[in-house]
């Protein structure tokens, strides 16, 4: 939609401040903010919501798959290893924190809970900032995440060349 700004500050595999960084953006902005966030970057950055300008508009969800599941993507990888040295393996919910500094809080661990509490998410009338916690399951993630590689690896330089000329002789 036009009337839709899109702002986005991905860092570097997400986990360089972007929690921060979106409530400082939040503080300018009128209209309702969200923020999509993994559960590692969350952690590493959640002291960000710990001030005092945390506004009504802010709406941030967490995909808690309960590690860094892009590190198990990766098939040099010591299999056996990866979950504790790597990607951060955890059983933390945000539940407990976020309640503690006046967020309302919503889970989901099943599609019938995400699409209730999605409705209370885009709530604009509800009174103070909203945290949506999504469990989801590490492996699903990790096999959908292959899927997108795999669907989005970059084309040969001869494919490349080849699609440009293409387009240049239309």
């Amino acid at each position: 939609k036009n009337n839709v700004t899109v702002m986005c500050n991905r860092g570097v595999n997400g986990i360089d401040g972007s929690l921060s960084s979106f409530i400082g953006q939040s503080c300018v902005h009128n209209g309702l903010c969200f923020l999509i966030i993994g559960d590692l970057s969350f952690f590493y950055d959640m002291n960000g919501l710990w001030n005092r300008y945390v506004g009504s508009n802010v709406r941030i969800m967490l995909n808690n798959n309960g590690c860094g599941e892009i590190f198990y993507g990766n098939k040099n990888q010591d299999k056996n290893t990866v979950g504790n040295h790597i990607a951060a393996d955890h059983n933390t919910t945000a539940k407990g924190w976020v309640e503690s500094i006046g967020f309302n809080y919503l889970s989901s661990k099943n599609k019938a809970e995400f699409d209730k509490n999605l409705k209370l998410f885009f709530d604009e009338s509800t009174e103070g900032p909203v945290f949506f916690e999504v469990f989801t399951d590490k492996n699903v993630n990790v096999a959908e995440n292959e899927k997108i590689i795999a669907a989005n690896k970059e084309k040969s330089i001869k494919q490349s060349v080849k699609g440009v000329i293409k387009s240049l002789i239309r």
